[in-house]
């Protein structure tokens, strides 16, 4: 059934965070893809990896295999920004966090899938990818704050940090992830205005998820409660900023959707995605690996990064 739809993507980035390389020309976007998808394109794929850091296995050595090791990464300035921000001085006053910004895309399907088939194809992608069964530890918080208005910070004894446990010894799976809106209806009408209210309302919460606790993602399945397999359904994604881009949204949809097509035809994912590396994050790429702003001098910036920073700055100009 699945793999004969009609795939309507129906997508918004909000607060887009690809990192663009004009000097290298590619993207690199800190999210996660899949190997299954890439390995079709070799030029993709050599984009979309790098080497990555476990800060308790060091992903560089292939000594142990991945899925037997927790994978650890401290998050870069930019995915800081998308987190429910700790600000202290902030928080010092009783004051709610900063809200987390969100990302939010949606696949209609010209029919309905089983929901342990969707369960199933949720389960292999997130045993693949390490992002979506992660939570965030530590606090951010500096040493010490040294300006007037304690913006500029010194010392970072306890960063926030990505945990990825191994899929089998991870709390969290497609339970954690999907729920359904069943809409009482079998108008394709009330379907859209079920699926496009939430989506825009995904869009504006802030408070979905826990990041202490994870997944920093959901998916909603809406479907016509009279309408049965064949009629129409919608998927919302739901991301914390964080972990997601449009183009690694894109991908899991792909992901997900060939995953269930496999599995009503088969019974069985017939070729799972290989599992991934925590992927390095934009500040990494531009900067090169553990080189922080806060530890970078005049003498660790290059020519090309200070192309790629003035082709940002000027951005803003040419729009």
């Amino acid at each position: 059934m699945l793999n004969r739809l009609a795939l309507s993507i129906w997508i918004v980035s909000f607060f887009e965070n690809t990192c663009l390389l004009p000097v290298l020309g590619f993207n690199i976007p800190n999210a996660f893809l899949s190997t299954k998808i890439v390995n079709q394109n070799e030029q993709l794929k050599s984009r979309m990896f790098g080497a990555a850091q476990d800060t308790e296995t060091m992903i560089g050595s292939e000594e142990q295999p991945l899925s037997d090791s927790t994978q650890k990464r401290m998050l870069g300035s930019q995915e800081l920004l998308m987190l429910p921000r700790q600000y202290g001085p902030h928080l010092a006053k009783n004051d709610k966090p900063f809200p987390q910004m969100s990302h939010v895309s949606a696949v209609t399907l010209s029919s309905t899938p089983k929901i342990e088939t969707l369960s199933q194809a949720i389960d292999e992608a997130m045993a693949a990818h390490p992002l979506l069964r992660c939570h965030i530890e530590g606090d951010g918080e500096p040493t010490k704050r040294i300006d007037l208005f304690q913006m500029v910070r010194e010392g970072e004894p306890n960063p926030c940090t990505f945990v990825c446990p191994p899929f089998e010894e991870s709390n969290l799976s497609s339970k954690n992830v999907l729920s359904i809106i069943d809409v009482d209806s079998d108008s394709r009408e009330e379907l859209k205005s079920s699926w496009t209210t939430n989506f825009a309302q995904n869009l504006d919460n802030g408070d979905w998820c826990d990041v202490s606790t994870g997944p920093l993602w959901k998916v909603q399945l809406h479907r016509l409660s009279s309408g049965g397999l064949d009629a129409p359904c919608a998927l919302v994604f739901t991301f914390n900023h964080a972990i997601s881009d449009q183009s690694s949204a894109n991908m899991l949809i792909d992901h997900i959707v060939s995953n269930m097509a496999s599995l009503e035809e088969s019974g069985m994912v017939k070729k799972k995605a290989n599992i991934q590396k925590v992927p390095i994050s934009m500040e990494d790429s531009v900067l090169g690996m553990n080189n922080r702003f806060s530890d970078v001098q005049t003498d660790g910036f290059s020519l090309k990064t200070a192309s790629y920073v003035a082709g940002k700055a000027s951005e803003g100009l040419r729009n």
